[in-house]
């Protein structure tokens, strides 16, 4: 084997590195397994992919033009099963990598065409191949807050959710039609005003493609603000009816502490006259004020409100509710996204109860502090039919009234790298959450 043209090729597959971290910046914390294990698996996978290409190459006497795309195929179906996202956006997320490297190698041959105008065909020159990876470093820098930062929330904004798989056609449109436009004689290039015409004329696909994400990302940042505030007016409703409550509760114990003594005369006389039905009589209305009293869910006024909030929808639908909320009076992550979390998971819970018979409706929820950062939430309630959990661990539909809202917690369990965890066991429907918040909250 020729080991200077293995070389050659193997600098000219080494794109792969690369375009390795142009998929894996924006889908941090998503994957299946460890994020140190997964940086690894990919970087070896990179390196025998490149090597092997190379190998191919340099034994078989094969274009690397031709090679490219398999090894693109096969660090696709890598890169499928590292992530556990929705097909669209890993999609989106390999095209957009797969579109900058292959940019990156067209633009090349326009760079070092007088180069290697010095080639008879095959593979780049070793400086050519530098020149490759350099300016994929480069482009990785310059878009790396758009990868890091831009792209993650537009892969979080569940108003994008439906407008994926139109939006992965951008990137992977712009990777064949630049791959099917490298040159393949340097001599074109270098033909009159083509090479100069066109290194300004490449210069569009990046920018637009910047553009774009940007112009997304300014609607995603709109509509998550606008979800947040609209969550934070929502839970201070809760708050002020809950607030009333305690408040007329309150009043009606001071007037009662109030005419206290003018009571205790009342009920001495009729005790004394031995009148035990006026007696009851009289004490009917103050037994039912006494017995009236709303119940204290939790210290934290938030998730007080949201328990006592869907407390007066089970009771409405005649519900059993019981709640467990050992929770201090500041919460480690924003009090709209917890109630959010929670209402979601109980207006859920009571969908699905409502479809069966009074006496088997009921449902427990339990929300506590592990730690001082981390929060754990469960939600148990029994269903009716049958719930099919898919690939992501989310129920099929929402037959059995489960599935609305589930997308949206699952996305918030997500944001704070946490774990969300779905059981259908003797008809009965869990829901456990398993959230550290410091980070989030910082």
């Amino acid at each position: 084997m020729n080991g200077a043209l293995f070389l050659r090729y193997f600098l000219e597959f080494a794109i792969l590195f690369p375009a390795a971290a142009l998929a894996l910046i924006p889908v941090r914390g998503a994957f299946r397994i460890r994020e140190k294990t997964a940086y690894m698996l990919t970087a070896l996978a990179a390196l025998g992919l490149a090597a092997g290409g190379a190998l191919l190459c340099t034994q078989l006497a094969l274009s690397s033009k031709i090679v490219l795309p398999f090894c693109f195929l096969a660090g696709l179906i890598l890169y499928d099963r590292l992530v556990e996202l929705e097909t669209d956006k890993k999609l989106f997320c390999f095209f957009n990598a797969a579109m900058v490297c292959v940019f990156c190698r067209m633009y090349t041959h326009f760079l070092a065409a007088p180069l290697e105008l010095q080639s008879s065909g095959g593979p780049f020159f070793w400086q050519s191949s530098l020149l490759c990876l350099g300016l994929a470093a480069a482009c990785t820098g310059l878009a790396f807050r758009t990868l890091h930062v831009k792209i993650p929330l537009l892969l979080r904004t569940e108003s994008l959710n439906r407008s994926w798989r139109g939006l992965l056609f951008l990137p992977l449109t712009f990777t064949v039609l630049l791959y099917w436009m490298t040159p393949v004689s340097f001599q074109v290039v270098m033909t009159g005003r083509v090479r100069t015409v066109s290194m300004v004329l490449l210069l569009f696909v990046p920018c637009l493609a910047w553009i774009l994400y940007h112009f997304l990302w300014l609607i995603a940042v709109r509509v998550t603000q606008s979800a947040r505030l609209q969550q934070e007016n929502t839970l201070l409703q809760m708050e002020q009816k809950r607030y009333n409550e305690l408040r007329s509760y309150m009043e009606a114990s001071r007037a009662l502490r109030h005419d206290f003594r003018q009571h205790l005369l009342v009920i001495g006389q009729y005790a004394k006259d031995g009148s035990t039905q006026e007696l009851q009589k009289y004490l009917a209305p103050m037994l039912e004020k006494a017995e009236s009293t709303p119940p204290r869910y939790s210290v934290n006024a938030a998730a007080d409100a949201i328990a006592a909030h869907y407390a007066r929808l089970a009771e409405q639908q005649q519900t059993r509710i019981a709640f467990r909320m050992e929770l201090p009076e500041k919460l480690p992550l924003p009090e709209s996204d917890y109630c959010a979390l929670l209402g979601n998971l109980l207006e859920n819970a009571l969908q699905a109860v409502a479809r069966l018979p009074e006496d088997q409706r009921h449902v427990k929820a339990v929300s506590l502090m592990l730690s001082d950062a981390m929060l754990g939430i469960s939600v148990l309630n029994p269903y009716k039919d049958r719930i099919r959990l898919g690939k992501n661990g989310l129920p099929h539909g929402n037959k059995a009234g489960h599935g609305l809202g589930l997308a949206s917690v699952a996305s918030t369990v997500q944001r704070y790298r946490g774990t969300l965890d779905i059981r259908t066991e003797n008809n009965v429907f869990a829901v456990d959450i398993l959230m550290y918040c410091a980070e989030e909250n910082n």
